[in-house]
């Protein structure tokens, strides 16, 4: 499996947007993207003109697209340029996708790419409806932590975290380095997963311990970094985000982000789409990756 993800992960600089079908010259409006889908992918198609392509997570929508929904049960759900949510189910099969609002920026290479990524992810078995972190009978681990040097920007945030295996429940301890101060002690975890209030990150040194509640009490610790802004690498300019959605553009910068010095920022990435994951089902499953190691 982590052969494939990383032949997905390495390909976007070359990745061509594949979303369209459209030939060169011409110039349709772009009315909105395809928020989420009951899997799997295959029992959905988007008819452009004479072309029939399939449908990925985040495919952007063009004035006049028909979609096709080939099982009774499943539905899609598309984010309209006016911010409106249109639900398509298989009873309104074809479904001729219509301008609503201003035209949405063009995704980019990195976007695309992302989609194919996250495509991949939502149609493997193992990746559930409710996406919530697993907790197989394992050994207990904080795969956001693998990294030798994990970091995180500094500031008031709400910490954000998800572990794997052990024995629930779960303690998790927030702890500054440097003053010895316990920041945060939390207790009685039924998920390997959580989100703290808002924590002062001053910059420096931070300690994180998850202990389960096995016979023996493991516990796994873990330290990570607070760090200026201006330490945080930045996108290529020439992606565009800034100009997408808005969480279409964190989503984007957060897949980008957690592959930059080998994995330091797996964690911002995860707090950052730990945010909006509540209401963005892409942000949801990327967090969900990045909670379990594969990304």
């Amino acid at each position: 499996m982590t052969a494939i993800v990383l032949s997905l992960l390495g390909s976007y600089v070359f990745a061509a947007n594949t979303d369209s079908a459209v030939t060169a010259g011409d110039t349709p409006t772009v009315v909105g993207y395809v928020e989420w889908l009951v899997p799997p992918s295959s029992n959905y198609a988007v008819v452009r003109g004479n072309e029939t392509s399939g449908v990925k997570l985040l495919s952007q929508l063009f004035d006049g697209d028909k979609l096709v929904v080939r099982d009774p049960d499943a539905q899609i759900r598309l984010r309209m340029s006016s911010g409106d949510t249109v639900v398509v189910m298989a009873s309104q099969s074809p479904f001729t996708v219509a301008a609503r609002g201003t035209e949405n920026t063009r995704f980019s290479n990195l976007v695309a790419t992302m989609q194919d990524a996250l495509t991949w992810w939502f149609d493997s078995p193992q990746y559930e409806v409710n996406l919530m972190p697993r907790n197989e009978a394992h050994r207990l681990s904080v795969p956001l932590l693998a990294n030798t040097s994990p970091k995180v920007i500094a500031g008031n945030r709400r910490f954000a975290l998800a572990w794997q295996g052990g024995t629930p429940p779960y303690v998790l301890m927030l702890r500054n380095v440097d003053s010895d101060e316990v920041l945060a002690k939390v207790e009685g975890l039924t998920e390997p997963a959580a989100v703290l209030g808002e924590q002062a990150l001053k910059k420096g040194r931070y300690e994180v311990t998850v202990t389960d509640d096995s016979e023996t009490g493991v516990a796994v610790r873990h330290r990570f970094r607070a760090v200026s802004m201006d330490s945080v690498p930045l996108a290529p300019a020439n992606e565009g985000l800034s100009e997408l959605p808005p969480p279409v553009r964190i989503t984007a910068e957060a897949y980008w982000l957690a592959q930059q010095d080998g994995g330091a920022w797996r964690l911002e990435s995860f707090m950052r789409l730990s945010a909006i994951s509540d209401t963005f089902p892409p942000a949801r499953l990327l967090r969900r990756v990045l909670g379990d190691g594969e990304l």
